[in-house]
């Protein structure tokens, strides 16, 4: 599960996606993928759902990814599945948890420290343990007790285990985050009646209960992406 940031309109998703993919090679598919992708404007994720680009911004590597159009490409609808896009402003509460990357894109040096902090602990709280973020900016450095540097190139920054007195006043929102995320599974996993769950923008199914596999004769892996 991956958080993209303030995604504009969408390359920076759909590189992510393609990276991983690549990276991943034939087991991506057995691999569930999501991409989480927010920002604030809308005019600017109605654009991102489209993901068509023009012939320019197409690396040759990067083609088979991408369905050749009149006036340019368009991602392929695999690459296309993978990520979500909706809209979410950066002062609000992150809107996932248990994430395995964030990719901050933007710079924060515009907002304050303390703003800039709070955004820090944010993305730190979203992350599952052993989580990465991505950010290319710097100011991290402002917030060592959250996040240590990893690897050589000095973006990717794993979220620090928090020391008692740093993660006292987290532990009940985590905690509650958790237990209702529990709930939901207990719920949706033993309900007698059956129960999908689809996607608002595909109409494709992206979750099945145990109920829902008896009664269509199907597993989740071949209702998961039908319409």
């Amino acid at each position: 599960q991956v958080w993209v940031q303030q995604c504009s309109t969408g390359e920076e998703a759909y590189s992510v996606a393609i990276s991983l993919i690549d990276a991943m090679g034939s087991s991506w598919r057995e691999i569930p993928l999501r991409i989480y992708s927010t920002d604030s404007n809308e005019d600017a994720l109605s654009q991102a759902r489209v993901g068509r680009y023009t012939r320019g911004a197409v690396h040759n590597k990067l083609k088979r990814f991408f369905v050749p159009e009149s006036h340019g490409f368009r991602v392929r609808p695999f690459i296309r599945n993978a990520c979500r896009f909706a809209l979410h402003d950066r002062s609000q509460r992150p809107p996932f948890s248990r994430l395995d990357l964030i990719v901050c894109r933007e710079a924060l040096s515009e907002l304050t420290p303390h703003e800039r902090q709070e955004t820090f602990r944010s993305f730190h709280h979203a992350l599952a343990p052993g989580g990465l973020l991505l950010e290319r900016g710097g100011q991290i450095a402002e917030v060592p007790e959250l996040f240590g540097a990893v690897g050589k190139a000095g973006r990717f920054f794993a979220a620090r285990r928090l020391s008692p007195g740093v993660a006292a006043p987290l532990q009940n929102t985590n905690s509650r985050l958790h237990d209702g995320e529990e709930r939901f599974r207990v719920l949706f996993s033993q309900a007698e009646e059956a129960i999908l769950a689809r996607d608002a923008e595909t109409n494709r199914f992206l979750e099945a209960n145990e109920a829902a596999q008896r009664l269509f004769g199907m597993s989740m892996r071949e209702l998961r992406g039908m319409q």
